[in-house]
């Protein structure tokens, strides 16, 4: 029975499923994504039914990122919409449609997806570890948490939680494609655009990441 966490994919759909198929979850393990599953790379549409999929073979807890913020309110306030689009939500409208259009773009994303959207959660907690997309404020329960820590914030600010748990972040790509870790905090944004995808055995600091081309990295992080 392991734990991983998965970091932000952000469409791309090779490096899933390499992962996946490298790590080979079991119905008693769970795996944690981070946020950010859509936006820059080509394929959100198909990485969503990925993770849909991967629900029928082992617990999936699906945290949401600042690009599903973005995408939610993108619906329903054009100026958000606009912004979003310079974030690589183009790339996600056109994963659902072969031609691209601004109005009622979001009738030609299936209600399923939308409820997928909706029921991410703003972070996950277990014994040692607290799970969230991008940083977390130390002074405050984890039930205090504002939106701006939690999706908007930075690695480099995050300080050790009062809990005393480890945080799991994404949010913050190393273009280097390589996982920080400053001992109370470790972030596994690895730029899976451009470098890797990463998943993160929380309980041994094993990590595995794949790329688009389906390459293979492994090691250990302690």
């Amino acid at each position: 029975m392991a734990t991983y966490a998965i970091g932000d994919i952000h469409g791309n759909l090779t490096s899933l499923k390499t992962l996946i198929t490298q790590v080979k979850p079991t119905e008693k393990d769970t795996i944690v994504f981070l946020g950010d599953y859509v936006d820059r790379g080509l394929f959100s549409k198909e990485v969503i039914d990925e993770i849909i999929a991967l629900k029928e073979v082992t617990n999936v807890i699906t945290l949401k990122g600042n690009h599903e913020v973005m995408m939610l309110f993108s619906r329903s306030d054009e100026n958000c919409f606009n912004q979003w689009m310079g974030y690589g939500g183009f790339d996600t409208v056109a994963s659902y449609m072969s031609d691209f259009q601004f109005n009622n773009w979001y009738k030609h994303i299936p209600e399923s997806h939308w409820i997928f959207i909706k029921q991410t959660i703003p972070y996950y907690e277990i014994e040692n570890h607290i799970f969230v997309h991008a940083a977390v404020d130390e002074t405050k329960e984890m039930s205090e948490q504002t939106e701006e820590f939690l999706y908007w914030n930075r690695f480099d600010d995050i300080k050790p939680h009062q809990s005393g748990k480890t945080i799991i972040c994404g949010h913050t790509s190393n273009k280097q494609g390589i996982i920080r870790d400053n001992g109370h905090a470790i972030c596994i944004d690895t730029w899976p655009l451009h470098q890797w995808l990463t998943c993160l055995n929380v309980d041994s600091y094993e990590f595995v990441q794949a790329n688009e081309d389906g390459g293979i990295k492994m090691g250990n992080l302690r």
